[in-house]
């Protein structure tokens, strides 16, 4: 029996926060597919390191939160997914936990360290939790914004906004420090992001 820990309780240099156990040992997570059927969110699925996981080791692409596509299977929930690509996402989003780790082949071993490099990479990082990330959001954009007095210029419409925009920032930019959205992501996601990208900017085009 193999039974891993990502630890969140570690020191020095070149301290690892994975703990690997073998035999058996108390409250462990025996039945990790009952365990993830159970506890899975959707968002776990979806976080970018996971969308790896799932591309490596099981050669599948996620679609969004409920669905993957196996080259295998076809579209599939999260609960069909491999065990150890199952038991990958558990070690790296209830670091509380102890999971047995048996389903999790040599495929997996890289996973596992990644994970341990994540959660050392974040260990120092404050993380708030809030009831409402897209609100949290936008009040966190909306102070990033008053901070900055300088010209927005947006481009509205039904067609053509993208080349407008593009055409507009390329003008403003030869006299001003411009930032400008990328692409087309103008959407209700996009554009606090863009606005927290704000540095010495002179002026903003969305």
């Amino acid at each position: 029996m193999v039974i891993i820990k990502v630890s969140t309780d570690v020191t020095g240099e070149d301290a690892c926060m994975l703990n690997v156990f073998y035999g058996d040992m108390p409250n462990v997570i025996y039945n990790t597919a009952v365990y993830f059927k159970n506890t899975y969110e959707d968002v776990w699925i979806t976080e970018p390191l996971s969308r790896e996981m799932i591309q490596d080791v099981d050669h599948s692409t996620v679609l969004d939160g409920g669905v993957i596509d196996s080259p295998v299977l076809g579209k599939i929930p999260p609960v069909q997914l491999s065990g150890g690509v199952k038991t990958l996402i558990l070690v790296a989003n209830e670091p509380d936990k102890v999971f047995n780790a048996s389903t999790c082949g040599d495929n997996c071993a890289k996973w596992l360290l990644k994970i341990a490099e994540e959660k050392e990479k974040y260990k120092d990082k404050t993380i708030i939790q809030v009831e409402d990330t897209f609100e949290a959001l936008y009040e966190i954009e909306k102070y990033k914004r008053r901070l900055y007095n300088i010209p927005v210029i947006a481009a509205t419409g039904s067609v053509g906004k993208t080349s407008t925009k593009d055409i507009i920032a390329s003008v403003v930019s030869q006299k001003y420090k411009t930032l400008k959205t990328e692409g087309n992501n103008n959407n209700n996601i996009g554009l606090p992001l863009t606005i927290l990208k704000l540095k010495d900017h002179e002026a903003l085009v969305v």
